[in-house]
């Protein structure tokens, strides 16, 4: 089996990427794509690894709005929304084709539609232009990304 990552060189780096790969696809495996992980009680799709990274770039960045597209159960605008409350500024704007839950918080603005029409594009680019520092979190099929401008 060839690792699909590749961040180890040298004469070992096949075997670090392999061990990498196997070990990652295991905590995938045996958290069940971390479906059961949970922020304050609420369900938050998210691997908790990324989430540690995730609240130190909030924290470095301090930005005015995070955009997230694929807001499932609600969770992560959760998780994002609270950090924010510590930090004592910024806004969630958060985006899903449909609402699958009833979370509420005051820094965070549910839009109901696909990401990428004209109308939610409308809405987030809007929300962006006026803040001084911004950051988008998405998620496509398991895999999470960050973008901070």
């Amino acid at each position: 089996m060839q690792p699909v990552t590749r961040f180890y060189h040298g004469p070992l780096g096949w075997l670090k990427n392999y061990i990498a790969q196997w070990f990652f696809s295991d905590l995938i495996r045996s958290t069940r794509n971390f479906g059961n992980v949970t922020w304050a009680g609420q369900p938050i799709w998210q691997n908790i690894l990324d989430l540690w990274v995730i609240q130190e770039t909030i924290f470095a960045l301090r930005p005015a709005v995070i955009l997230e597209t694929g807001t499932n159960r609600g969770g992560s605008s959760f998780f994002y929304a609270q950090l924010l409350d510590l930090i004592g500024h910024g806004r969630v704007l958060t985006v899903d084709v449909e609402r699958l839950h009833d979370l509420k918080h005051p820094r965070v603005t549910h839009l109901i539609g696909s990401s990428v029409s004209p109308e939610i594009m409308a809405q987030m680019s809007g929300a962006v232009a006026a803040a001084p520092r911004s950051c988008i979190a998405g998620r496509r099929r398991g895999w999470a990304w960050w973008a901070v401008w």
